[in-house]
């Protein structure tokens, strides 16, 4: 017998919330009130392999992060694509 496969099987999702880490740390030294820290509320997919957090355009365009450069992504699916690297 063989068994269906089930896509949903090892497949973590789970809300998480990014902020600017710089705005952190201003918050932290009373430079700027906690409340003006730039967060993002986000659906992922935890990837337990991946040596990188993939964001969409409208997480990064939110957070105020800086583009610094191209990297080569791989997905699971084995397709490639050319990602901005954030700072």
């Amino acid at each position: 017998m063989i068994a269906a496969e089930n896509p949903e099987i090892g497949r973590v999702v789970m809300g998480i919330e990014l902020a600017n880490y710089d705005d952190r740390v201003l918050a932290k030294a009373g430079d700027i009130p906690p409340e003006k820290v730039r967060t993002y509320r986000i659906q992922g997919i935890i990837d337990t392999g991946a040596a990188h957090l993939v964001i969409p355009q409208a997480a990064a365009d939110a957070l105020g992060v800086s583009v610094i450069g191209e990297a080569g992504v791989r997905y699971a699916d084995n397709r490639r694509a050319t990602k901005k690297n954030c700072q």
